[in-house]
């Protein structure tokens, strides 16, 4: 069939799919709430309606495909305005110097079903939150659906500028989504009260410290409320929950908090929020390990090591675990799910948006060591059902994971199916990965159900002796020195790779490249970290 003779349906999927996936290049992994659309998000998928004239008139008569404004230019505003009829629309927009697109968005409330506004241009963005939080009658009926207000870059602050004590984010009935992200605006947590159709909610980089004292005794009313986001310290965050009123305990909670804390007093206080508040279902009370089903989990494990004088060192672990109530996850479910916990990744606007049930809790530090924390960790948490795991080294901490400690925790991991390390030397990877001896005793094989293995930033050498990890060589079948390619293929006796990752890898060299690319996987080299 002449791509002249395509029928209209085949045509609108060709035109969504492609200005999607314009939108999904520039935003980086970021969820649309955290998207401020670029010229590009509308020029690169544009020429696709100009193949002929019948895909022209295809494009055109179906409104749908420009309910997404990119506010290119005040012409192309106004031409998408009028091809989307008379559908709600959605803009995304960072003000910067223009005023042209203020106009364009207090012009269009009555259709704008979601909204992201970046914090450039901080007077148009004071005077359409005043509209937004008043319910202006000369802007007719807000039909307010998703509101995200966020900053690209906090340093751009001005002193604190504070709106109407009478702005009121109730006044916005339809509202269903509410993302503050460095709100540049004083305001005060009434302003949330009776939001009653309010579904999900996301607070980051407001201090809450501003509130503590006036939240005791205090009710916020959102009655619908089922996902929640903060990213503030573990007393002001306990603080907010509290004064929180809601008909159902939550379906997702989300906590990005301080640290300063050991890893004992971190996880009391994940659990004492979890069984407060999210509709976790686990026996109580609560028996340690817990035993939640249903749920799978990712971990991430950031190690520092400082040296602090006089030979002393201190140690910390930043962590984040992630779960996600599920049916059985496939590659990608995978991926995402442990992207979650990578640092450079964590999503401030976030995991409330992907819909499953679910958990997200993260410390900036807690003050242990890696094997106390993850010895912490198992006490009280399923380990056993974790799924994803990262584990790297702080950029400039003059300390790397060991092989023993990287052993100890794979062999806590029967169920895990994708492994990222970041800046761990490779010696301690292959060892970890091998059968783990504690005086005769042979341990069986490390995270037995891996299928993906990512290494990034690995920079010392690759061959290594074995003779610490199993006094019998020739039982086990095992050479005098041992590389990547050796360690992988001596584990594929028993479980095999399915996709093996390389980013910044300079020391592993072509040889052994080589020779990863002839074991039974794919081998991905150089890839991005993100992906």
């Amino acid at each position: 069939m002449a791509a002249a003779d395509l029928p209209s349906e085949i045509l609108y999927a060709i035109f969504e799919e492609c200005a999607t996936l314009a939108h999904e290049h520039d935003r980086d992994d970021r969820p649309w709430q955290a998207h401020l659309c670029k010229p590009e998000c509308l020029l690169d998928w544009i020429y696709v309606t100009h193949v002929c004239r019948h895909w022209r008139a295809a494009a055109f008569s179906w409104s749908p495909l420009w309910t997404r404004l990119v506010l290119v230019s005040k012409p192309w505003a106004n031409a998408l305005l009028s091809r989307s009829g008379t559908i709600p629309v959605s803009i995304s927009t960072d003000f910067k110097e223009k005023e042209w697109d203020r106009d364009i968005v207090l012009e269009n409330l009555s259709r704008i079903k979601e909204l992201v506004l970046g914090t450039s241009n901080f007077a148009s963005l004071e005077e359409i939150f005043n509209v937004l939080g008043t319910s202006d009658p000369d802007h007719g009926t807000i039909m307010l659906e998703s509101l995200s207000i966020t900053t690209v870059d906090p340093s751009d602050y001005p002193n604190v500028m504070h709106v109407s004590p009478n702005v009121s984010f109730a006044n916005d009935h339809k509202l269903r989504r509410l993302h503050l992200d460095f709100f540049p605006f004083g305001l005060h947590f009434m302003a949330l009260d009776g939001m009653q159709n309010l579904v999900e909610l996301s607070i980051s980089g407001i201090s809450m410290a501003d509130w503590f004292d006036e939240l005791e005794g205090r009710t916020i009313h959102l009655p619908r409320l089922s996902r929640l986001h903060i990213a503030d310290g573990w007393e002001e965050s306990s603080a907010f929950l509290a004064a929180l009123q809601y008909s159902n305990p939550l379906h997702y909670l989300g906590l990005d908090t301080g640290g300063g804390a050991s890893t004992k007093t971190l996880l009391q206080c994940i659990l004492i929020t979890l069984g407060r508040y999210h509709a976790v279902k686990a026996h109580k009370p609560w028996k340690f390990p817990l035993t939640i089903s249903g749920y799978y989990y990712a971990l991430g494990i950031d190690v520092a090591m400082e040296r602090t004088g006089d030979n002393e060192t201190s140690h910390s672990t930043t962590f984040c675990i992630e779960a996600i109530q599920s049916s059985p996850l496939n590659s990608s479910q995978l991926h995402d799910l442990r992207k979650k916990t990578m640092r450079e990744n964590y999503p401030r606007l976030t995991s409330v948006s992907d819909g499953s049930p679910g958990f997200h809790f993260s410390s900036m530090s807690a003050l242990d060591d890696a094997l106390r924390f993850f010895g912490i960790l198992s006490a009280v948490f399923p380990v056993s059902s974790i799924v994803a795991l990262t584990i790297s080294r702080k950029r400039g901490s003059g300390d790397t994971i060991s092989a023993s400690v990287l052993s100890i925790i794979l062999m806590s991991l029967p169920n895990l199916a994708t492994f990222l390390t970041c800046r761990t030397q490779l010696s301690n990877i292959v060892l970890a990965l091998l059968p783990r001896r504690t005086g005769s005793k042979i341990w069986p094989m490390p995270a037995l159900r891996l299928r993906e293995l990512s290494l990034s930033c690995i920079d010392d050498v690759s061959d290594i002796g074995v003779d610490c990890l199993v006094e019998d060589q020739p039982r086990y079948n095992l050479p005098a020195t041992l590389s990547l390619s050796k360690c992988l293929a001596y584990r594929s006796n028993w479980t095999s790779l399915d996709r093996l990752s390389l980013t910044r890898c300079a020391s592993i060299d072509e040889n052994e490249r080589v020779a990863l690319r002839r074991l039974k996987m794919i081998v991905i080299e150089d890839e991005l970290l993100n992906h």
